[in-house]
């Protein structure tokens, strides 16, 4: 990549991935795992090669719920039971319900859980713009409150990321975290699966696919960060958190305040919640702060104002100022009528800036008192 351009990926690089949300074709695998008979399907949400996520109706009493399949080829029993456990004992607001009734049928093991109507975070993120900042606050307020949940009992969710954070209202006042596949014991040992995201933590970005690592709270709160991230501004911070990523780089010296201007994406943010992103999103895991400390910055401003928000200052000469239409033109019509009285509205900023060196000039020649008089009749 250019260096000229290492503050930003491309767009196309940089843009939340919305053909991802595409659905691929059904697999034979997945044409196996048959809804059971005491539900009735109505589509299907997600899929994966061996597996599937499907919105049905409980026949007995017309509630709509989801059904997760497990294909039996492609997971233990084992692993199944602890998904499925670690979901239904995570009881929190803001944690996705899983229903006590595990079902097994001859190819698929399944778990019930609760129906988002609005789908997931990612489907709500405009690309290249994100949410507003009161429905950006209220999700990542909540999602930072599900995983401070986790943390205190000393499990680390694994996966963080929009996919996982599903969207009950269009305001967001509630949104849950899903999907504990992932989900370990803090210092058990687990095996990278995917390749490297976005989301993915500097120490295990390290790492190649099939390798061990050490799970901590820190891998969530980096992956919150970036979530955070993505939700303000609708574009990925970088590709991957590695020394060969450009975007990675620069921002790692801006953290480190070896580069005094931020990256172009973040100027998008107020100081506060750049300072706060900066903190959780330390390379390294140790100094990372807890996703709690977010309800600290709740009452901040998180986005910068638009020009046509801001407050201009007025007579500043700045430029900076963005009127409406119907100001401008009140303004010429009252500039014209001060002319035709012999009133001079405009002036010139060079001279402008003449006065003010003489003024400074004068101010310099003369004593110390008579400066400040100098001063006094020139202002």
């Amino acid at each position: 990549m250019d260096p000229t351009h290492a503050n930003t990926m491309k767009q196309e690089e940089q843009s939340l991935p919305r053909q991802a949300r595409d659905t691929p074709e059904a697999s034979p695998a997945e044409d196996a795992l048959s809804c059971p008979g005491n539900f009735i399907a109505i589509r299907l949400l997600s899929r994966g090669t061996f597996s599937k996520v499907e919105l049905v109706v409980e026949k007995t009493t017309g509630k709509r719920v989801v059904l997760k399949y497990h294909n039996k080829l492609r997971i233990r029993m084992a692993e199944y039971l602890r998904e499925f456990q670690t979901s239904c004992r995570l009881i929190h607001p803001a944690i996705l319900v899983t229903y006590d009734q595990p079902i097994e049928t001859d190819k698929a093991f399944i778990i019930v859980q609760e129906y988002a109507a609005q789908g997931d975070l990612l489907e709500a993120i405009t690309p290249q713009q994100g949410l507003d900042e009161e429905r950006a606050k209220s999700c990542l307020s909540q999602t930072a409150s599900a995983l401070t949940f986790m943390h205190k009992r000393l499990l680390v969710h694994g996966n963080v990321k929009p996919e996982n954070i599903l969207v009950f209202d269009t305001n967001m006042t509630i949104v849950k975290l899903s999907n504990f596949r992932d989900t370990q014991r803090r210092g058990d040992t687990m095996t990278k699966r995917a390749p490297t995201s976005p989301y993915t933590a500097p120490e295990i970005s390290s790492t190649v696919v099939n390798e061990g690592y050490t799970t901590d709270y820190s891998q969530d709160i980096w992956a919150f960060g970036v979530v955070a991230f993505c939700v303000l501004t609708g574009v990925f911070p970088w590709g991957t958190a590695t020394t060969e990523d450009t975007s990675f780089r620069n921002f790692t010296q801006w953290q480190k305040r070896r580069a005094n201007l931020a990256p172009l994406e973040w100027r998008k943010l107020s100081s506060k919640i750049q300072k706060f992103l900066k903190k959780i999103l330390d390379p390294i895991a140790e100094r990372r702060c807890p996703v709690d400390e977010i309800n600290k910055y709740l009452r901040e401003q998180w986005l910068k104002a638009q020009p046509d928000q801001a407050n201009p200052k007025e007579g500043d000469g700045s430029g900076d100022e963005s009127p409406r239409a119907g100001d401008v033109t009140a303004m010429k019509e009252l500039r014209l009528m001060l002319e035709s009285h012999g009133v001079v509205t405009c002036s010139d900023s060079s001279l402008k800036r003449q006065r003010i060196d003489e003024w400074v000039q004068a101010a310099c020649q003369q004593p110390a008192d008579a400066s400040k008089t100098q001063s006094a009749s020139a202002w």
